[in-house]
């Protein structure tokens, strides 16, 4: 029965519009990519052309199996009815109606997920679940070869778009044997994943950047809004508010790769500061707003 569950609940992961249309981006650039260059740069026609091969699907498969292990590993997520070991610390937590439980430091509910998530980040349409304490890595991981990959994949099809395009001239002056014939159709295939690989170099870029900066500041993009909010906050002039996960961008990297330390509930802080110092200002912009 639990064996059951679980397919089920892989294949509802993965049945969705985000992991479908990620899934046939990244389909359609690799065979687009294969195709225009196994006639131009074929792998077994030179020792550049095994290696441009090797390197090339190397990055697709690191994505993908980046991409599955975001998906299928998930965020992580708090145990319904949670709650600290010790009774007076249940002041400083906010509690989930939802999953009858505190909050641990970090864990925010995902509406979408229906569970409290540790050091939730964001919901990822894309691969169907949150990206949290778990999967933060192969999440980061993800957005990194695939970007890698799509300026690969670029280069190659732009080249083979040129070389097709001045097809006359590379068969009486150029390199007969690896001409680049396209038709209307396959044409039409390249020029489309051409321009998906520009915008996930764009888009899928960006959004690595964004993940990069808060990674080094040891921060989830939810803590970047409360901490924005609590600097902004009028308070005693002794009373100064440090951010308390912050260790330094070196350690800050280490807190996620290569794979994610700590049990998701319990945290290393700065001197000064404690597990609550986060969730006490929660509480306190809650009463505010």
């Amino acid at each position: 029965m639990a064996l059951c569950e679980i397919i089920m609940s892989a294949l509802k992961r993965i049945f969705h519009w985000g992991p479908l249309i990620a899934l046939f981006i990244i389909k359609s650039i690799t065979f687009s990519t294969l195709y225009m260059t196994s006639m131009f740069l074929p792998p077994l026609g030179s020792l550049w052309g095994c290696f441009n091969h090797i390197v090339f699907l190397s990055l697709v498969g690191c994505t993908l199996y980046n991409f599955f292990m975001a998906m299928f590993g998930g965020p992580g997520f708090v145990h319904f009815g949670w709650k600290p070991a010790k009774e007076e610390n249940l002041k400083f937590l906010q509690y989930c109606t939802f999953c009858e439980g505190y909050k641990a430091p970090r864990a925010h509910h995902c509406r979408k997920c229906k569970r409290c998530v540790m050091k939730m980040d964001h919901h990822c349409p894309w691969i169907n679940t949150c990206c949290g304490h778990k999967n933060h890595a192969h999440f980061t991981f993800f957005l990194f070869c695939a970007v890698c990959g799509c300026c690969h994949a670029t280069v190659l099809l732009i080249i083979g778009l040129y070389r097709a395009f001045h097809l006359s001239w590379y068969f009486y002056y150029g390199d007969r044997e690896h001409l680049v014939y396209l038709t209307l159709y396959p044409l039409v295939c390249t020029v489309f994943s051409l321009g998906l690989a520009i915008g996930v170099v764009i888009a899928v870029g960006g959004l690595f950047l964004i993940q990069m900066k808060i990674i080094l500041k040891n921060e989830t993009s939810i803590e970047n809004w409360i901490v924005t909010k609590a600097l902004s906050r009028a308070r005693p002039e002794k009373q100064k508010f440090i951010y308390p996960y912050s260790l330094g961008w070196w350690q800050n990297l280490q807190e996620v790769f290569p794979l994610p330390k700590g049990d998701g509930l319990t945290w290393p802080v700065v001197k000064g500061c404690s597990q609550y110092t986060l969730t006490m200002e929660q509480l306190c912009l809650d009463l505010l707003n």
